[in-house]
């Protein structure tokens, strides 16, 4: 057996040697090395105290900077980019870019944290999380892309919906048992409710409307049960005298049915006396009416057809001039005023005038 002696340094030897010496090895135990003390040990006994046969290395007292960690690999703080931290992870290239700096060292006490902030804190991505605190703000330009089917919006009974944006649905809105959204208007500053239809109840024919079904508690399209007469209108006006208030444009009756004599007609289908059928008042401040009824167009017959009935008033005036038809009696008044003047004109048959 050979053995090669090494000095008290370790040197590099590169034996040249032929080809085919080459393939001859030599056991580190038959490798004999001196120290400065002259004490001679195998190279095989010197690399098992070096490096321990059972697996493991002791780190009792090992600390590390955040600079040193920094330097591992060649990293350096100011150069920490995805691809040379995945160099020193093993990680992918969508690992995080940057690699925190534990100021205090690693220690099993804060081996969980994240900038001091404990890891449960952060939301997963790859199980399902809850986000728990505080509020989840996506600043100006910024988007919330859903890929998933559904959203689902906060849901409870009678919630509170106060700032602008804000949604939720209702699960217990007074008088109806389906929920409905709700969501608060910043231009009225008020509570808004989005009338919901249950999808079979939708249609496409022209002419129906939105209308609620008590029976089934809910709101469906369909057309309209009967058409709505002025009668139906009258009635659904519960405010004031179920009046109109004409504001906007004349309001013009047009009978457009010769054949049939369709009218304007007011009708007493009681029983009773009604006093006036009609009535032209005035009761805005200043108020007045040149005309109350306007009948001076041409192709008038009768202005009026009072038949047997009698017109009633104190000091009725009849202005103007014209020709009285008919009988005239006069017989129950208390007198009679005739024409009178300062020479008075009568130049037709039957004139009759007082001459003062």
């Amino acid at each position: 057996m050979k053995k090669i002696v090494l000095g008290s340094m370790l040197l590099f030897i590169f034996l040249m040697v032929p080809t085919a010496v080459q393939s001859t090895r030599i056991p580190a135990r038959d490798i004999v090395a001196t120290d400065r003390n002259g004490i001679q040990r195998d190279l095989q006994t010197i690399l098992n105290q070096i490096l321990p046969t059972n697996n493991s290395v002791d780190l009792t007292g090992l600390t590390a900077t955040g600079t040193e960690l920094n330097a591992l690999d060649g990293i350096t703080i100011a150069n920490v980019t995805a691809a040379n931290l995945n160099t020193l992870t093993g990680g992918a290239a969508s690992d995080a870019s940057v690699l925190h700096i534990h100021t205090a060292g690693i220690t099993a006490d804060n081996a969980q944290l994240l900038d001091n902030i404990d890891s449960a804190s952060f939301l997963r991505s790859d199980v399902d999380d809850n986000y728990t605190v505080g509020t989840l703000t996506f600043n100006a330009d910024t988007s919330l892309v859903l890929t998933s089917a559904v959203l689902r919006v906060p849901n409870a009974t009678t919630p509170t919906v106060d700032a602008a944006g804000e949604l939720a649905l209702d699960t217990s809105i007074v008088g109806y048992t389906t929920s409905l959204l709700r969501y608060y208007s910043d231009t009225s500053a008020e509570e808004m409710t989005v009338i919901a239809i249950p999808s079979t109840n939708l249609t496409t024919t022209d002419g129906h409307t939105i209308q609620y079904d008590a029976a089934a508690d809910e709101f469906k399209m369909a057309a309209v049960a009967t058409t709505p007469t002025l009668d139906d209108t009258y009635n659904n006006d519960a405010l004031g005298d179920a009046q109109i208030t004409v504001d906007a444009r004349d309001i013009s009756i047009d009978l457009n049915d010769a054949i049939n004599d369709y009218k304007f007609s007011i009708d007493n289908t009681t029983t009773g006396q009604v006093t006036d059928a009609l009535e032209i008042t005035t009761s805005g401040v200043g108020a007045t009416f040149v005309d109350a009824i306007d009948v001076s167009d041409g192709d008038i017959a009768n202005a009026m057809n009072v038949g047997g009935n009698a017109i009633l008033g104190t000091g009725i005036a009849l202005t103007g001039t014209g020709e009285a038809t008919g009988t005239w009696d006069f017989g129950g008044a208390t007198s009679l005023e005739v024409p009178n003047a300062t020479t008075p004109t009568v130049d037709a048959a039957g004139e009759l005038a007082l001459d003062t």
